[in-house]
This record gives C-alpha cells, structure tokens and sequence, in this order.
C-alpha cells in the first residue's frame, strides 16, 4: 500500500513539473505581434499622426498617389438649386407646323376675297354671295392663325412670344439638330431668391451648358409647385437627347460673395460630413471639415469666411487614400490603448 501512494506521488510531482516547464516555455510575440516599446511610434511605416496632421515620407506620398492643387479665389452670387430636363421639340415643331399652314391658308383665303370682290365690283357674273362667302373664309383662317398664335405664350411662356415666324423656324431646327436645348427647371425651394432669379448655370451628363435665354414657366407643377423657368442653353461638349437630367443653379441679383472654389475631385465623405485634405507642410496634410452648399462649374464655391483660403494646396489625388491610412493609423493607436 505505501509503495502504491509513492508511486502516485510520484506521478503526480512529475506532471507539475512538466506544466511548470510548459508555461514558463511560452514564447514571448514576435514580429508584428510585439508590443511596440514604451515611446516608440505605433503609426504605420512611412505614415505619422502628428497634433492632427498626417505626415507621409516620399515614399509613401508616392505610393499613395499624392497630388495637389492649390484653390483659386472666386467671386459668387448666393442662388438656389434647381433640377429639369430637356424638353422634346416635337410638339413646338408640330405647332409651328400648324401656323404655317394656317397663314397659308389666310394668305389664299385673302386672294380668293380680293378676285371675289374685284369681280362683282366690275360687273362679272359673280353675285354678292361669293363675295359674302369668300369674307366669312377670310375670317375663319384669321380666328385659326390668331388661336395657334395665343398657343405659342401659353405652352412656351415669353420665349417665343414675340419671335417672328423666321427667328421660330431657325430655333426650331436648332432644336431637333441638337445644336441647342430647351430645358425646364424647377427649383428646390420655393424662396424670393428663386422667384427672382435673373440666370441660371446649367450641368448636365455631358458637361456644363451655356445659357441663351431664360424666362418663366407658363404653367407650374401641379404636385410640386414649384417655381419653374424656361432655359434656351447650348451645349458645349455632347449633344442632349429629350428627357436628359439637368441640375441648375438659379442666381439673382444680389452681391457677389468672395470665397474660393474647391474642386470636386479634392472632396472626401465620411458619414454625413464632407472634408478636404489641406498641404500644410512637405509631406503634412491635414483634414479639414467643409460645408458644401454652393455648386460650382468644377467644384464647390466655399465663403472667405471659411478655413481654406485662395493659394491654399488641396490634395485632389490620394484623398480617399489618405483618409484611410489615417483611419487605420487612429483605430489601431485606440486598439493598443
């Protein structure tokens, strides 16, 4: 009995040890698993969170695709934001149609009047019927040009009002060559700024659009009613088909704003929040919160009043790069921590 206990004594002594040994033999980590010794960066190699700014070594800027551009001042009208479409031709095209028919139809009824007349005023077999009748023709032919005529203001509003039957048919081809585009917008709000509105800045797919005439809208939205204008535009870069999407800018009167523009390509989102990446150093960049209310040719106009002034060099390749490996950077300090 007591040789049996020694020998599981024994056992037991032998099993402790090996534990023992087995716990003290862990390896402590390695490589990118070591805990960074205390004062050493923990930032990703060639990238540094510095007092807010991100800090790149060349080679890292390079890797990233880094490029800049520095913001050119702007004066800007305060406007409201509109959205449209390009109209199709082909009823203007059909009722300018129906007009020349009907002046052609007055111009023979006139010459049918005057032989009429001229004839029974001479002697002619012709009785006053003829003449009676002939009258009456001219009459109708006048009432039906006169009601096409009232067409043209009621479904075109002002811009084509007073054009002559030359100037329309110039426009008109204008029109379905797509050398041109009659556009309707409406605006986003309905506010004195956009029932005032004196111009427009147009952009559609195909690029910006350069503006010939613009009037109100001879009828509202039933749904919307929203303030509503007539835009004559030419396109600069590509053709417009019928029914392309159109955003515009309705500017008014007021006094122009000092401010810069911000290229589109330099703007980054994060949630709700837009930002750009400011150079502030060789190698530095930091994130600077905008707010994005003012839309420009290229860009986002930004007021004086805001943090990023005319010279000011904004990273306008590598910002989504640039967010990221700041992100990263920040959420592994937090881990660490």
């Amino acid at each position: 009995m007591k040789q049996l206990q020694a020998l599981i004594l024994a056992i037991a002594a032998a099993a402790g040890g090996w534990f023992a040994r087995g716990t003290m033999l862990v390896p402590a980590p390695t490589g990118e698993h070591a805990a960074a010794p205390e004062g050493e960066s923990k930032d990703e190699p060639g990238i540094k969170i510095d007092n807010g700014e991100i800090q790149l070594d060349p080679e890292t800027a390079e890797r990233l695709g880094i490029e800049t551009l520095p913001v050119a001042a702007l004066s800007w009208t305060s406007g409201v934001n509109a959205i449209g479409s390009v109209l199709d031709p082909a009823p203007l095209a059909a009722l300018d149609g129906d007009i020349a028919a009907a002046r052609s139809d007055l111009d023979a009824a006139q010459v049918e009047l005057d032989r009429a007349e001229a004839l029974f005023q001479n002697g002619e077999n012709v009785p006053k019927k003829n003449v009676d009748t002939a009258r009456a023709q001219l009459r109708a032919a006048q009432l039906k040009l006169q009601a096409l005529l009232v067409r043209l203001p009621l479904e075109w509003g002002k811009l084509l009002e007073t054009t002559d039957d030359t100037s329309r048919h110039a426009l008109i081809e204008r029109l379905v060559s797509r050398k041109a585009a009659l556009i309707r917008i409406e605006s986003v709000e309905n506010s004195s700024l956009a029932a005032q509105a004196t111009s427009a800045q147009l952009f559609a797919a195909g690029g910006s659009l350069s503006l010939e005439r613009m009037v109100a809208a001879p009828s509202l939205n039933e749904r919307t009613q929203a303030i509503a204008y007539l835009v004559l535009a030419v396109p600069k870069n590509s053709l417009l088909a019928s029914g392309t999407p159109v955003t515009a800018r309705l500017t008014g009167p007021g006094k122009a704003q000092s401010g810069v523009e911000v290229p589109a390509s330099a703007v980054i989102r994060q949630g709700p929040q837009a930002w750009v990446y400011a150079e502030t150093g060789p190698g530095s960049y930091r994130r600077t919160p905008i707010l994005l209310t003012e839309r420009t040719n290229s860009g986002w106009f930004l007021p004086e009043k805001e943090s990023i002034k005319p010279g000011t060099k904004l990273v306008t390749t590598g910002a989504a790069a640039l967010l990221s490996a700041e992100l990263f950077a920040v959420g592994a300090s937090e881990g660490e921590e």
